[in-house]
């Protein structure tokens, strides 16, 4: 039986992308970070405070309204919020994973 070859997409490799993405953000001002942030709806990698860590003042896209800061802070890190967002889909594909090697393997028992 042929399988498909698909990419490993695991937790590890979120939270490096993460981090490399803000690397780049404080070290060479590339604004991957920034797009990550108003995407997900978060703040700096652990919450407003890595900011602070880094010497920076918050950045803009922190806030809820961006225009003048005068919406509520966004407290929740990416890193956080993208990893309760992965867990439930890791857990259901090794689930999914599981199920298919059961079936396979039920199949070919039968035969």
């Amino acid at each position: 039986m042929d399988y498909c070859s698909v990419p490993q997409i695991s937790l590890r490799n979120t939270t490096e992308f993460l981090n490399t993405a803000w690397w780049k953000f404080t070290e060479q001002n590339e604004t991957v970070w920034i797009d990550i942030q108003v995407k997900l709806k978060c703040c700096g990698l652990e919450g407003p405070a890595t900011y602070l860590e880094y010497m920076r003042k918050v950045h803009p896209t922190c806030y809820t309204n961006q225009s003048d800061l005068a919406g509520s802070l966004i407290t929740r890190g990416c890193e956080k919020l993208l990893s309760d967002k992965f867990f439930p889909l890791y857990l259901l594909a090794n689930f999914l994973s599981y199920l298919a090697l059961g079936l396979e393997y039920e199949e070919d028992v039968e035969s």
